[in-house]
């Protein structure tokens, strides 16, 4: 089952002359994409990654999940702003 998760600042409120568009089907799925950027150097991932791709695979070092997020993940600080990429009538 969907957990209805708030995020901080996502609250909007109505355009001016906005009117329901119809009935909302519950049985509806939805997909978000939530982009974040990354505290490491971009660049350096992605020659990481061209790098790890020529080795062969017997020679590859991967990352721990853990490494990976130390390196290359999200700041614990990072503000989360919300968009829509559609947009929907209330």
């Amino acid at each position: 089952m969907a957990v209805y998760v708030p995020l901080p600042g996502s609250k909007r409120t109505l355009l001016p002359n906005s009117r329901p568009a119809g009935p909302i089907d519950p049985s509806e799925i939805a997909s978000v994409t939530v982009r974040v950027r990354s505290a490491g150097d971009p660049a350096a991932l992605a020659k990481t990654a061209y790098d790890l791709a020529k080795t062969p695979l017997a020679e590859r070092k991967y990352l721990t999940r853990e490494e990976l997020e130390q390196q290359h993940g999200v700041p614990r600080k990072t503000s989360i702003r919300s968009s829509t990429s559609r947009k929907s009538t209330i």
